[in-house]
């Protein structure tokens, strides 16, 4: 929550989620996208189970306006912001 990622400029989230996913053993790969619809990529990552069957997440990794600078609360576990922005409800 706390990198900036407003459409378009996605490239520092998608950079860390790379990194962050690659420590926890997942394989990682990354998709190029055209510079015209973002600065960052997309991202495919694959952890090998030992169970049946598959599960599969899917997600974005920008924000609307306004979606920089916002800093995240963390309370009893649950992670929001102060409010003031579309990310704010708790």
């Amino acid at each position: 929550m706390k990198i900036d990622s407003e459409s378009g400029n996605e490239k520092a989230v998608a950079e860390t989620l790379v990194e962050q996913l690659g420590q926890l053993g997942f394989e990682v790969t990354q998709l190029s996208i055209p510079g015209t619809i973002s600065n960052g990529f997309n991202i495919y990552a694959k952890l090998q189970g030992s169970l049946e069957g598959s599960i599969i997440f899917s997600s974005h990794m920008d924000t609307v306006t306004p979606g920089n600078g916002i800093e995240p609360i963390i309370e009893d576990g649950i992670i929001s912001a102060k409010g003031d922005t579309i990310l704010g409800g708790r």
